[in-house]
């Protein structure tokens, strides 16, 4: 996927959901818009196709991050 190209806003989106639905995580601007950052990341890697983020307490580490496979429902 290039960047600029139309899916860069669902990837923003899809992370911007998924930052914010994280609970736990320090609500700070800055450690929010790094989270996001990072988030978009993975999403932008495993082209839109991912689940199950979670990240460790100290917000240091992505402890997982699941795909999602063809046969799994959204």
């Amino acid at each position: 996927m290039e960047i600029g190209s139309p899916n860069d806003e669902r990837v923003r989106k899809n992370a911007e959901i998924i930052a914010n639905s994280v609970e736990s995580l320090d609500k700070s601007a800055l450690m929010k818009e790094k989270k996001k950052k990072s988030i978009i990341n993975v999403v932008r890697v495993n082209d839109l196709n991912v689940r199950d983020i979670s990240i460790s307490t100290d917000e240091k580490y992505l402890i997982s991050c699941s795909e999602i496979k063809q046969e799994d429902v959204p």
